[in-house]
């Protein structure tokens, strides 16, 4: 039989009145018994509401440094348990209580995440680490009334699991807080800190500091100065045999630097600004050689129109440090439909459309024009628009495959072959929710392991493949795939002979997570063939388990081509 409080305070309620209806009875003792055991209770769920509050403002922490948040401000709070009272540029106010041996806390692991921890080991659920970033939330605790124990949920309160004896020598989970002069370091349960950096009263602020420049070339970058007095003077001091000059003031303005005719291959430059107190701030600008190489000169289009991808990897700022335009003699029928966003390494899409040629049938031969990119050399990007229609072709059918495992994106490495014949080894299949961040119902994975790469293969296929278009990405945040993702695409024909093959590149600089990417490619063959996708593995890492990896994975939303007749 369970006891309660509730049955406890029945118990000694029915007794008091027994004794009063029978003779002169003295309830003081069993009432203070009583006030003594709810003063307890109070005092647990007190303790339980404070530790809970701790819990959330460490995850606030962690939430700050994966966030690059800053604090503004650290006031001590002399009321209560006192503690201090933490302001972050981004994420607001939140309360530190003062703590002295709370087992719950956090630690960072080997692959750079923070964990939860009790009494200095991971917190696990089914046997897995429970990370403290926003997505998971933080896990709530409470005293089990009966046992007198610590349980903690991480589902929101719909299951509770035992985590150790009730111990209310301390609240907290933060043993100390120390504000230095640039940042506050944070003291956890097992001696360990976390650093976050404080917004700085005076500040010279560049918000891209890389970038790409050519012989002889100029670049513009943009300054502000952040609590600067009309004292403050903002200097440059080039090397490398780069000239610069301020031109703005104690606020804001703009550096033009200036290249010799040698660039080096790479130099650093430093931008100071010192107040009227002598105090100094700076900024390190990385200059490397600017480079700029056309990926594919050439794209082919039906009569009916369409869109064409001119991809350029470079350094160098687009429309600034380089030009691409399209040769009058064709800008009545292809058009700029859109042009990358500045910033440093990268590649660069520019994306053009090319009308419907309305008297196609009449002409003797397809038309042929020009996109131009004007940098330290001419480089020519080719549009050529077929007098006849481009076929329909087809697209591979990610639902046709039988979605094992379709629910969960933590899963086994699987191999299986689609109602429609398309083949995957070594893969794995997401759930809705990341394939709808692609645009499409179903998606496929190409595992990363270097000796158990991802292989996509389809069945033979009819009526010629005139440009083959690939959407592709990660679902991985950009630190999981630090060197990138890469993939081969290949097309061979009916006797089985290697027609085309193109390998397919993005930099870490470029990814960002559930984005896709689109590239096209002119294969232009006739008659039966298969295309197949292989993941290139950048990393090289290898691993037996038959568990999916996390780096070098490379999501596929879609394999389409247009047929072609030659």
């Amino acid at each position: 039989m369970k006891t309660t409080l509730k049955s406890v305070i029945a118990v000694f309620g029915a007794a008091a009145m027994f004794f009063a209806g029978c003779s002169t009875f003295d309830d003081t003792e069993i009432n203070s018994r009583v006030d003594d055991l709810e003063g307890r209770v109070s005092e647990l769920e007190t303790f339980v509401t404070q530790l809970n509050n701790n819990i959330d403002a460490l995850q606030s922490l962690v939430n700050a440094v994966q966030g690059q948040d800053r604090i503004v401000s650290v006031t001590p709070v002399t009321e209560g348990d006192g503690g201090f009272l933490v302001t972050f540029e981004k994420a607001g106010p939140i309360t530190v209580t003062n703590g002295h041996s709370a087992s719950i806390s956090v630690r960072q692991d080997s692959d750079g995440i923070y964990y939860w921890t009790i009494d200095g080991e991971y917190l696990l659920v089914d046997d897995a680490k429970v990370p403290a970033t926003a997505e998971y939330g933080a896990p709530q605790m409470r005293i089990n009334g009966e046992t007198k124990e610590f349980e903690f949920s991480t589902d929101n309160g719909v299951t509770w699991t035992p985590c150790g004896d009730v111990a209310t020598s301390g609240i907290g989970t933060i043993k100390d807080v120390v504000k230095g002069e640039d940042s506050v370091d944070f003291t956890l349960y097992d001696d360990s800190v976390i650093s976050i950096p404080m917004v700085q009263s005076f500040a010279l602020d560049i918000a891209v500091t890389d970038y790409g420049i050519s012989a002889n070339g100029s670049i513009s970058i943009d300054y502000t100065v952040i609590e600067g007095d009309e004292n403050t003077v903002v200097k440059v001091i080039p090397e490398g045999g780069f000239t610069a000059r301020v031109n703005g003031d104690h606020e804001s303005g703009y550096i033009s630097l200036s290249a010799p005719a040698e660039v080096p291959n790479s130099t650093t430059i430093l931008v100071v600004a010192v107040n009227g107190k002598g105090e100094m701030t700076g900024k390190i600008l990385n200059i490397e050689k600017g480079v700029l190489t056309l990926i594919e000169d050439s794209h082919m289009v039906g009569s009916q129109g369409g869109t064409v991808t001119v991809s350029i990897e470079t350094n160098l700022v687009a429309m600034q440090d380089y030009m691409v335009m399209i040769d009058p003699a064709a800008s009545g029928w292809i058009s700029m439909t859109s042009s990358p966003a500045t910033k440093a390494v990268h590649t660069d899409e520019f994306v053009f459309t090319v009308a419907p040629w309305e008297d196609a049938a009449s002409a003797q031969g397809p038309r042929t024009g020009k996109i131009m990119i004007m940098g330290t050399e001419r480089m020519e990007f080719t549009v050529t628009q077929l007098n006849t229609v481009l076929i329909e072709g087809g697209e591979a059918d990610f639902d046709a495959f039988s979605m094992k495992f379709g629910d969960n994106p933590i899963n086994m490495i699987l191999n299986d072959v689609s109602a429609d014949g398309w083949k995957l080894t070594n893969g794995q299949y997401l759930n809705s929710t990341i394939c709808g961040k692609f645009g499409v119902s179903n998606v496929v994975r190409l595992c990363g392991y270097a000796n158990r790469a991802g292989v996509l293969e389809s069945p033979v296929l009819e009526g010629g493949c005139g440009v083959l278009t690939v959407v592709y990405g990660t679902n991985k945040v950009p630190r999981f795939v630090e060197n990138g993702l890469k993939f081969k695409v290949e097309v061979k024909n009916e006797a089985g002979e290697s027609v085309f093959t193109q390998d397919v590149v993005r930099v870490q600089e470029d990814i960002q997570q559930n984005t896709p990417f689109e590239v096209n490619f002119n294969v232009n063959i006739t008659g039966k063939f298969t295309v197949t996708v292989t993941n290139l593995c950048p990393s090289g890492l290898e691993d037996d388990r038959d568990l999916f990896d996390t780096n070098d994975t490379v999501v596929l939303a879609s394999v389409a081509w247009t047929g072609y007749q030659g």
